[in-house]
């Protein structure tokens, strides 16, 4: 049988533009492409799986200098597209030192002023409103607010009901966003484009369970969390016998909301869920600005066999309006090939050809599809 990897080379090849059609297409008036997005894959050999979709990416500083007048170019049409003014307040988060992320705003604010608008960055402090409309208290009056804050503990009051434009919308924070909502909506539009190009889309994604009112303190909740597992595990061991995978199936237990690898553990039994120690219940307890996580997503395990100087990786793919437009690799010299790498020890390189990552192609891809599923998910809300 045929890699998944040659089949979508083989694919492209005869079909190339009626996919670029294809994704075209599923975007419209009631579906608007992201004007970012961010996407982590995983590639087993076996299957190229989005396991992660970000909407409030925080890694421009990553992005190769000579590429960042292409990619303000098309942001820059996509906000005249949507009748965006000249002035832009960019909101960061909350009061972080983090450096990488400084430089990530940096970068941000250099691409949105390349074609002359005016840019500022502004915390949520700094604000204030008359009426329906927001300034800064320096009484900048913005003609919209673009975002690079998830808002996990809620959407501020003075933004809600305000008359200017907020890119992307509220209602894709942390706040009220899962993951597993979002792979609900990603299995909706896998399932067209494979119904289309006559694929199957086991090797394009990950199963995944989720569950609710969990408490790792108390193990409220836990049993539900250990049955699917077991489920996963027993029905992973199925597919992969019939699919021919002679890899160990595992599965991914993280937190449904929030960012930065928080929330995650590795597990192959739901024995190990209900024998968790004190530390490793403490770590899925709390997650991103001390926010208890009630609810997990219970995801396939999918190994990477993406290297970078022999160390593991995995690829990241930017996006601007829903089309790549940087391809990263996360690299991890302290993380095995089945761990998440979005850990302590993290580094990001770019790479341009099939001869650093020979999936690029499938990784373009799948990014396209998680894009458009992020931009369809409210609907799964």
């Amino acid at each position: 049988m045929d890699t998944i990897h040659k089949i979508i080379e083989d694919l492209l090849k005869k079909k190339g533009s009626d996919i670029d059609n294809w994704i075209n297409n599923e975007y419209g008036d009631s579906t608007k492409p992201l004007l970012f997005s961010s996407v982590d894959i995983r590639d087993s050999g076996k299957k190229i799986v989005p396991v992660d979709t970000n909407i409030f990416p925080a890694g421009f500083n990553n992005i190769n200098k000579q590429d960042l007048p292409g990619i303000s170019k098309i942001i820059e049409d996509l906000l005249k597209d949507r009748k965006i003014g000249q002035k832009i307040i960019l909101i960061p988060e909350d009061h972080t030192r983090n450096q990488f992320y400084l430089d990530n705003i940096g970068v941000l604010k250099e691409i949105l002023q390349a074609y002359g608008r005016e840019i500022e960055i502004v915390s949520v402090d700094n604000l204030e409103r008359k009426d329906n409309i927001i300034s800064t208290k320096q009484q900048f009056s913005p003609d919209a607010i673009i975002l690079n804050n998830d808002f996990s503990k809620g959407i501020p009051e003075i933004l809600k009901n305000i008359n200017q434009p907020i890119i992307p919308s509220l209602e894709y924070g942390w706040h009220s966003r899962t993951k597993s909502q979002h792979f609900y909506s990603y299995q909706s539009v896998l399932s067209k484009f494979c119904n289309e190009f006559k694929l199957d889309p086991f090797f394009l994604s990950a199963r995944f369970y989720n569950c609710g009112n969990i408490d790792f303190q108390t193990l409220q909740g836990i049993d539900c969390v250990a049955n699917y597992v077991e489920k996963m595990m027993s029905v992973l061991k199925k597919n992969y016998a019939e699919y021919g995978i002679e890899d160990e199936p595992y599965v991914f237990v993280k937190a449904d909301s929030g960012t930065y690898g928080m929330g995650i553990m590795v597990v192959k039994s739901g024995d190990e869920i209900y024998n968790m120690n004190k530390k490793l219940r403490k770590k899925m307890h709390t997650i991103k600005d001390g926010m208890i996580n009630e609810k997990v997503i219970i995801q396939e395990g999918i190994k990477t066999i993406v290297t970078y100087n022999g160390q593991v990786a995995e690829p990241m793919i930017y996006l601007v309006g829903g089309k790549p437009v940087q391809n990263l690799l996360r690299v991890n010299a302290s993380r095995n090939k089945f761990e998440s790498l979005n850990k302590t020890g993290v580094e990001f390189v770019s790479f341009k050809s099939n001869k650093t990552c020979i999936g690029l192609s499938g990784y373009l891809i799948v990014s396209e599809l998680a894009s458009i599923a992020a931009a369809k998910e409210v609907t799964f809300l």
